[in-house]
């Protein structure tokens, strides 16, 4: 526990650390870095060797794909799932429907942050109760500590996603008329109940039988977890946090999925499993279900942006392009490396109550009922 703990602050500090020593190195003036919200772009890109650029992606690229297209092995029989039972719809799904009913009615008046964070509370809990109906089982009736440990967790991964922000400069708030500390809280609150909502609607995913097979029966790969493999992933994770503020209209595609590269690389450094330990024997569901999840709360965030208000304003050098709802397609990326970094976090807030007296609760942190 107490080195998972300094593993997970190791990971921070880097994450922290190595953008701010890449603006230093740049000599990009440091005062222009912490515009909160950021309503424009400080300062215009340095230049960069297309050629480094792209003979550092294509030897990553390459190591990747020497350690991942082995073999495969044999995949395991998989036991039988136990049938857990369906239950009705609790009252929790009820609060949820009352709450998507007055969000609306908010983001229409003059609360449109309020009715925000409305549109994401109503989401979790009718999921939730669905998913509880469903399968028997659901966060918020076996896991609830675990589920309020969560909202710590999201405000955190979005603080860190805003300051990677600060550099790469991706997007902006040009139209807000909220003052800094406004911004900081309800950006909080809504970072806060989009990680649990994130689990929840994974979990939702997970009980829609032929989506989960599908991804639960995929190609298997020759991924074992080899400390090489996480040395591939730490040193383009650095360079990716590094250079944010160097050649963000570059390197920022890297600098998005830079925190979960760091994540996973240490792990396999440290000879733990990761994400991807699955695609070992062809499951592909958590990372999959997980991407699949972030990308419709992204799709949301971005209908709601649109509807009552756009607030945020994207730009994507050299990938910008056809958007839906607001957001260049390439955008979505961006939606998948929060999701898959949550999951990686979720599973930090987890560890406390993987053992102990949690030891005879449901598989954590909730089982689904498969078929």
């Amino acid at each position: 526990m107490i080195r998972a703990l300094l593993s997970l602050l190791v990971w921070l500090l880097l994450s922290l650390a190595l953008p701010l020593a890449g603006a230093v190195l740049g000599q990009i003036p440091l005062a222009d870095l912490f515009e909160i919200p950021l309503r424009e772009r400080a300062w215009d890109a340095l230049s960069l060797s297309p050629a480094l650029y792209w003979g550092t992606l294509a030897l990553t690229t390459a190591g990747l794909a020497l350690l991942l297209l082995r073999r495969p092995p044999p995949r395991p029989r998989r036991a039988p799932t136990a049938d857990n039972g369906r239950g009705s719809l609790r009252y929790w799904a009820w609060l949820g429907t009352a709450a998507l009913i007055l969000a609306p009615t908010l983001g229409l008046g003059q609360s449109p942050h309020a009715g925000e964070a409305l549109l994401w509370l109503g989401a979790l809990l009718l999921l939730d109760a669905h998913t509880q109906a469903g399968s028997g089982h659901s966060l918020i009736q076996d896991r609830p500590l675990y589920l309020l440990s969560l909202f710590p967790a999201g405000v955190l991964l979005d603080a860190l996603l805003q300051y990677l922000n600060l550099f790469l400069q991706n997007w902006t708030y040009p139209r807000t008329d909220l003052s800094p500390a406004q911004w900081v809280f309800w950006q909080g609150l809504h970072a806060g109940l989009l990680l649990p909502l994130l689990l929840v609607l994974r979990q939702w995913l997970a009980q829609r039988p032929t989506l989960l097979r599908l991804f639960h029966d995929g190609p298997a790969t020759g991924f074992r977890g080899d400390p090489e493999l996480g040395w591939i992933l730490v040193l383009p994770a650095c360079l990716g946090l590094a250079g944010a503020a160097l050649w963000p209209d570059w390197i920022y595609p890297l600098t998005w999925f830079a925190p979960l590269l760091l994540a996973q690389g240490m792990a396999l450094i440290r000879g733990r499993t990761t994400l991807f330990t699955g695609l070992h024997h062809g499951n592909w569901s958590r990372p999959l279900l997980t991407a699949l999840a972030a990308i419709a709360i992204a799709l949301a965030a971005q209908a709601w942006d649109q509807a009552f208000g756009p607030q945020r304003a994207f730009t994507l050098p050299l990938l910008q392009g056809p958007g839906i709802l607001g957001l260049p397609l390439p955008g979505y990326l961006g939606a998948v490396a929060f999701g898959l970094t949550g999951l990686w976090l979720a599973d930090q807030a987890g560890l406390p109550w993987r053992r102990g007296k949690e030891a005879k609760a449901p598989r954590f942190p909730v089982q689904i009922r498969i078929g």
